[in-house]
């Protein structure tokens, strides 16, 4: 019964932490028109796919343009190179996101939030779907997460710098 109780006390408590961190966002970046897309994790193939699909969500939902809260500093390093509408780029800790998460799953607090994982918040599991049939991790981060109505992939954005970390994150060799 103590170790529920506990259980109970730290969710609430992360709960409350994820409903600050939200409001200091929203308050630091001025939120109006603007999507706030979380990278909780550091599965490249998930970064690069929210970033990728980013301008035809924010067209097709009517955002002007989006926050990006990400773990991953390649990902960060990376982002702008994807989108023009990108206005911030924030490294956050682990920890933060989870409370980021923790409020999420109470209840969808805010449509401006996204979080661009296939396998959280606790109980996502769309990753099991990728390669079921073909269904590519794009297909499933478009559709799925970003609920766009038609797949369409775009292109990798060109990249002519030598940034090892940028690199490695588009999937490009360093050139030598």
């Amino acid at each position: 019964m103590d170790t529920i109780r506990h259980l109970m006390q730290k969710n609430l408590i992360n709960t409350y932490r994820g409903w600050w961190a939200w409001h200091c966002v929203v308050r630091k970046y001025h939120i109006g028109a603007t999507a706030v897309i979380l990278m909780p994790g550091t599965n490249r193939k998930y970064n690069r796919s929210a970033l990728l699909f980013l301008d035809q969500m924010l067209k097709q939902r009517k955002y002007e343009n989006a926050v990006i809260l990400t773990v991953d500093r390649a990902a960060a390093a990376s982002a702008k190179l994807f989108s023009e509408n990108i206005c911030a780029v924030e490294c956050i800790s682990r920890r933060k996101a989870e409370q980021f998460m923790q409020f999420y799953s109470l209840y969808e607090f805010d449509a401006r939030f996204i979080v661009a994982s296939l396998d959280e918040p606790y109980g996502r599991n769309a990753w099991r779907l990728a390669g079921v049939r073909g269904t590519t991790v794009d297909e499933l981060m478009a559709l799925g997460v970003y609920r766009l109505p038609v797949f369409k992939r775009p292109k990798l954005p060109a990249y002519s710098g030598n940034h090892a970390k940028i690199l490695q994150f588009l999937g490009k060799e360093r050139s030598r």
